[in-house]
């Protein structure tokens, strides 16, 4: 863990400020999105060119993969099985079939987002800004407030989410960063008043905080 750290630091930190030494030195060459690509080919070796390409090559399948068997995963456990009758599991090769189909609608999705937006280091800040909106609320409420409860959390997820989609594709840009602040204020907004009026039927369960799940439990999760 620590000499790959110490790699990640040597390797990640000087090239983090490459667009900036690139504008320095090249200030009136073409858009800042080609930085990259002219560093590449035509200023460093050859070899580090190559490098930087593979590193950014699998960088972006590595993230896309994630995030899609991450989507299909959670739909399968966390989502299927919670609907499922009081004591019945699925099977692993079921999750598993489960898991794949959903791959195809959030594939379907990317592909649509990026259409009509084809700024993929945009989207990706995006991806971050949206969990942000939706589930800074339900967290930090969830570990610190005795009130929260799954309803509340899962009204807010949806609400900020979808808000800073909204945002995102309507906001003028003189208003950039104000698309940011907003849905999690509106998600709170939202997140205590339906967590004050489900309580009684949806209890919440913030002693499980101090819980400690077993491994079968875990591997299951259907504890909570």
């Amino acid at each position: 863990c620590y000499v790959g750290a110490t790699f990640t630091i040597i390797a990640g930190v000087p090239l983090s400020f490459l667009g900036l030494w690139y504008l320095s030195i090249f200030p009136g060459f073409a858009v800042e999105r080609t930085a990259l690509p002219h560093l590449a080919t035509e200023i460093f070796p050859v070899v580090i060119g190559a490098f930087m390409f593979c590193g950014i090559i699998g960088a972006g399948m590595s993230t896309a993969n994630g995030g899609i068997v991450a989507t299909g995963t959670v739909f399968s456990r966390n989502i299927i099985q919670k609907c499922l009758p009081s004591g019945r599991i699925l099977k692993d090769s079921t999750q598993l079939l489960l898991a794949r189909i959903m791959t195809f609608p959030m594939i379907g999705a990317a592909f649509v987002l990026a259409y009509f937006k084809p700024d993929p280091g945009m989207l990706l800040i995006l991806a971050f800004d949206v969990v942000f909106a939706g589930c800074l609320v339900p967290l930090v409420a969830g570990i610190y407030w005795k009130g929260s409860n799954a309803v509340g959390a899962i009204a807010c997820i949806a609400v900020g989410s979808i808000l800073r989609l909204v945002l995102y594709y309507t906001i003028p840009e003189s208003l950039a960063g104000i698309d940011t602040l907003i849905p999690p204020v509106v998600g709170a907004a939202v997140f205590f008043p339906v967590c004050a009026l489900t309580n009684k039927r949806f209890k919440p369960k913030h002693h499980v905080i101090t819980e400690t799940p077993s491994d079968e439990e875990v591997l299951e999760g259907l504890i909570y």
